[in-house]
């Protein structure tokens, strides 16, 4: 017998993700869609608003990526596949996906893009047990703002730049899943400003390995901060993603007690004021983000270099003691 209102909304939550399960059943390996135009290879997975497939198109036998509204989400995530299409359709850029049709079939609707084989940094971090030495992090980052900069030249904030969503691939960094992006709004900045002050201290290294799980879970402040439609929100999500990359060559003395990441990590003084900049995002302006990491570049003496060449060469710059 349920007695208490924990159970019954446990037990509520439980009937309803059960229920999405099975309304959000992925298609076949094989199936054909789209009047014969494309097959179906193999599921990728799942997304808030999504289901991602590995197709072929077959008037061109070219791979591609299918992307399905969820049909548990309703006219929600119809209208958000609608959206990423005409952002993607906009956006004119070779490290970003690039929007080949849309269609409906059935009660479904259909976003085909190119596909773009490579690891993203959560394989390489979780998976492969990737390091990056602060060099090559900051060359990432440069490269990565590059691409972020890209999409707020269309007046558009991503809204999802995290580890899952940036490809590696042959050397070079791909920005993919614009599922959740929208238009620039300036008028939210107040609001997050709000946010802001609410939230204090900065992440620690446990938290940080929690990802994604404790992070980017609906109820996080870090979330909320990072879904807000100003160019910052951007630079948040990538001062976080470069925390990540810097505690991957982070080793955890045993029963350390936790300490903010200017206590453990020995960073260079630019470096360690890029990380601040791009957390306190107080700034809508991409030229001040994008100027902090090229001092960072000068300080460790790799203004020249790409993040391609960093990592052929496995460059190591020495600690800040």
């Amino acid at each position: 017998m349920i007695s208490t209102h924990s159970e019954v909304v446990c037990m509520l939550s439980l009937l309803k993700t059960v229920w999405e399960r099975w309304m959000d059943f992925p298609l076949q390996e094989g199936q054909i869609i789209d009047q014969g135009r494309y097959r179906i290879d193999r599921y990728i997975g799942m997304g808030s608003y999504g289901l991602a497939y590995l197709a072929t198109d077959l008037m061109t036998l070219a791979p591609c990526l299918v992307k399905q509204s969820r049909p548990s989400k309703k006219e929600k995530g119809t209208e958000l596949l609608g959206r990423e299409a005409e952002f993607l359709k906009q956006l004119d850029h070779g490290r970003i996906p690039r929007m080949q049709a849309i269609f409906t079939e059935g009660k479904h609707r259909y976003l085909v893009m190119s596909y773009i084989e490579g690891l993203n940094i959560e394989q390489l971090l979780f998976d492969h047990d990737k390091s990056f030495s602060q060099a090559e992090a900051i060359l990432f980052i440069r490269e990565l703002g590059e691409l972020i900069h890209a999409v707020h030249q269309a007046s558009m904030v991503h809204l999802d730049v995290r580890i899952p969503n940036v490809l590696i691939k042959d050397g070079e960094l791909f920005l993919i899943d614009f599922g959740l992006a929208r238009r620039y709004v300036p008028e939210e900045r107040d609001r997050a400003l709000c946010e802001r002050l609410e939230r204090k201290g900065s992440p620690s290294f446990r938290d940080l390995r929690k990802e994604p799980q404790s992070l980017y879970r609906e109820d996080s402040s870090f979330k909320r901060e990072m879904r807000a439609p100003l160019y910052s929100s951007d630079w948040f999500a990538v001062g976080h993603m470069l925390l990540f990359l810097l505690y991957s060559d982070y080793h955890e003395e045993e029963q350390q007690e936790e300490r903010p990441w200017e206590e453990e990590l020995a960073l260079q003084p630019k470096v360690a004021e890029l990380l601040r900049l791009l957390l306190a995002r107080e700034s809508e302006e991409d030229a001040m983000y994008m100027q902090a990491i090229e001092q960072a570049c000068e300080e460790l003496g790799i203004g020249e270099l790409t993040f391609k060449q960093a990592m052929e060469n496995a460059i190591i710059v020495a600690p800040c003691l």
